[in-house]
């Protein structure tokens, strides 16, 4: 039996500007962190986090499981 070429997996323009907008904007603990998409493909996704402050403050309140306390930013 022949083998078979795998077929190039592509994400349409609007594929990725939906998922774009669910993660970046849908999701309100992404937004408050500021996660922005770097690319979408196939094999994975990468994105990065906004280092303003308030996010920092967000992010450490989260992983240690307290309230954030922006009064002191």
């Amino acid at each position: 039996m022949p083998q078979r070429t795998p077929t190039p997996v592509i994400l349409e323009p609007e594929y990725i500007e939906g998922f774009r907008q669910i993660y970046e904007e849908k999701i309100v603990f992404n937004k408050t962190l500021g996660l922005k998409l770097v690319s979408v493909t196939p094999e994975g996704v990468v994105a990065r986090m906004l280092r303003e402050p308030a996010a920092r403050e967000a992010f450490g309140a989260f992983m240690e499981k307290r309230k954030p306390d922006f009064s002191k930013l």
